[in-house]
């Protein structure tokens, strides 16, 4: 038996350079040599996290792949021995990431953390100052922000000259005016949040600090944040601590920057915390900013004198009004897709009267239903309702039209929900009497045609990108974007999904045709255009089964 163990050791030991010596009696993690390459499939553990072969430059790769916030791997027994000045990390990357490093664990202390850009396709080395450690330790890489694949990774020695830590960017002397935009990168505290240029990635139980804010004595009654986030998240506001006294809760669903509004009641100088709350969800922060309560008159100012009344002449006897019909005829309708661990809702709004609708609302009762994201609408509370508000584009409905929107949660619903809807309609405009037609002259004879050209061919925009997200089987959503990664818009896309990978019931966002072999999908008017640097997101239902990857074109 004490033969087969140092065999066992040198096995192991020999798949790599970078484990130092360890007792050939000991089958416990050996320890790993950070000042070498460490390549990312050596962990003791991961979630969220794939190990995917990879061929990269005529080589085969390992790489772990998939690298979302929330998601992390451990790499146990990293022998510090000379202590730690920087990281580097080799990396692909679709767009703007952020990989924090934690000492002893995924709640552990940051000891920094890799600002990545967009890499094209290709693997590029990041380096980022870390916080100085000697010793053995688990260090554990931690997603913050985007979608990354990792290859390899190392460590530099500890140098001589101290690390200096940075000034907070907010003088903690400095009152700030809460009545004008605050940037969120101008902060006094950043907790478990990182700077990216103009905005602030704050991860779940993260929070960042305003020092020295002066409501003044008129209360501010409303604060506005301009967020985002990976995915459903909360965001609480606290005065004076990070546990301290909560003035307002905001949800923010997951997608682009979004305004949201807590109700609040606050005056006097206060210490201000954003505190993110849900674990895995980050809140990118860009700014905010406070509303007063509008002024009242003072009942004790003297009045203006009021001035003599003119004699009036008789009026005109007025004419009685025609009764006008009641406004109204907005009805809804509703589907629930329920599998268990989660659930969708589509919801139909539509117009049945003869009048068109400008600015449209339903409320859903809030003990029947718990919505953690949205589509094509806004949503806010109200006692015991959720309010819901249309876009700027769904905002008008004919008569006699609909529009369609759409919600997600993961806690109670109910078999049926209250759910109802109100709006003003406004007179159609009279159409113009149609013309006569002309008559129609005996034809010209007709000229042989022009040789049509033969077509161009379809040419794929190498900038656009395809992430998709399954959930379900038997009833599934598919919640899909298309990401413009090139230097210019994209004028009009389409993508094709083979039926026999699926059956689609049931979209938002976008028009579904049907094409041979294919599902035909297009945009709608409004996300036609995605310009560089942004993407256009969608969705669909379906029953039946569906696999873990699809095959598509995406034109």
């Amino acid at each position: 038996m004490r033969k087969n163990i140092p065999l066992l050791l040198c096995g192991l030991l020999t798949t790599s350079a970078i484990f130092a010596g360890t007792s050939v009696n000991s089958l416990a993690a050996p320890k790993i040599d950070p000042y070498k390459t460490v390549q990312a499939e050596i962990n003791f553990g991961r979630e969220g996290v794939e190990q995917t072969p990879e061929v990269y430059n005529n080589k085969k790769i390992t790489v772990l792949s998939n690298v979302e916030a929330g998601d992390y791997w451990l790499v146990k027994t990293v022998d510090f021995n000379e202590g730690l000045s920087k990281m580097s990390i080799t990396v692909k990357s679709d767009s703007v990431a952020l990989i924090e490093v934690r000492k002893d664990g995924v709640d552990g202390e940051v000891l920094g953390s890799f600002k990545i850009g967009n890499t094209n396709g290709e693997y590029k080395t990041y380096t980022a100052n870390m916080k100085n450690v000697e010793g053995n330790f688990t260090i554990a890489f931690v997603g913050v922000l985007g979608n990354v694949s990792v290859d390899y990774w190392s460590a530099e020695k500890a140098v001589e000259t101290p690390v200096v830590e940075p000034e907070p960017s907010q003088d903690p002397e400095k009152i700030v005016d809460p009545y004008g935009t605050v940037e969120a990168e101008d902060s006094y505290e950043f907790v478990a949040a990182a700077v990216l240029g103009k905005e602030v990635a704050v991860r779940g139980n993260g929070y960042v600090a305003v020092k020295n804010v002066d409501f003044g004595d008129e209360a501010a009654v409303v604060l506005n944040l301009n967020v985002k986030a990976s995915k459903a998240a909360l965001f609480e506001i606290r005065l004076d601590a990070v546990d301290g006294t909560k003035v307002g809760t905001i949800k923010v669903n997951p997608g682009d920057y979004q305004s949201r509004y807590a109700t609040v009641n606050i005056t006097g100088k206060h210490d201000v915390y954003f505190v993110a709350t849900m674990s895995g969800a980050t809140v990118t922060f860009d700014s905010w900013k406070a509303l007063r309560a509008p002024v009242k008159p003072n009942p004790n100012q003297d009045p203006e004198p009021t001035p003599e009344p003119q004699p009036t002449p008789d009026p005109e006897p007025t004419p009685e009004p025609e009764p006008q019909p009641v406004e109204g005829g907005m009805t809804t309708d509703y589907t629930i897709n329920n599998w268990g661990t989660g659930y969708q809702v589509s919801v139909k709004v539509t117009n049945e009267s003869n009048k068109r609708t400008e600015g449209w609302t339903v409320k859903i009762n809030k003990e029947d239903v718990d919505i953690d994201a949205c589509w094509n609408v806004n949503v806010t509370e109200e006692g015991g309702y959720y309010v819901i508000t249309p876009v700027e584009w769904n905002a008008v409905i004919d008569a006699g039209k609909s529009v369609e929107f759409g919600f997600q949660g993961s806690s109670h619903i109910k078999d049926k929900i209250e759910l109802f809807a109100v709006g003003e309609v406004k007179d159609e405009p009279t159409p113009e009497p149609e013309q006569q037609p002309e008559p129609t002259p005996d034809p010209e004879p007709t000229p042989d045609p022009e040789p049509t050209p033969e077509p161009e061919p379809v040419v794929v925009n190498d900038g656009l990108v395809l992430g998709y997200d399954i959930n379900g089987q038997g009833s599934f959503t598919i919640s899909f974007n298309v990401s413009n990664n090139g230097d210019s818009a994209v004028n009009g896309w389409t993508l094709k999904l083979k039926k026999s990978q699926l059956t689609i019931d049931n979209s938002w966002c976008v028009k579904i045709a049907s094409e041979g072999d294919y599902y035909v999908i297009t945009p709608e008017t409004w996300n036609y255009v995605i310009n560089a640097g942004d993407a256009a997101y969608f969705g669909i239902q379906g029953s039946g089964e569906v696999g873990a990857t699809l095959d598509y074109i995406l034109e």
